[in-house]
């Protein structure tokens, strides 16, 4: 698992995928697969994953600040 930060879409509901190139534009899901919320109201993020004891599946998201 890599602990580097990406740009990611996130949903307002917390469900979130990596956006390549950091557009959402290159998101091929058109809307939320967790509530069905459009791509185009989501918003961007620099995150990355912080795993809880090495576990990938436990764990949770850090957000970089926005300058």
């Amino acid at each position: 698992m890599k602990e580097e930060w990406d740009i990611y879409g996130v949903c307002k509901c917390g469900w979130c995928e990596e956006a390549p190139f950091g557009r959402l534009v290159h998101i091929h899901k058109e809307v939320c697969p967790e509530c069905g919320t459009h791509k185009s109201e989501w918003t961007l993020k620099t995150r990355k994953w912080i795993p809880k004891h090495k576990i990938i599946i436990k764990g949770h998201w850090e957000d970089k600040e926005s300058k």
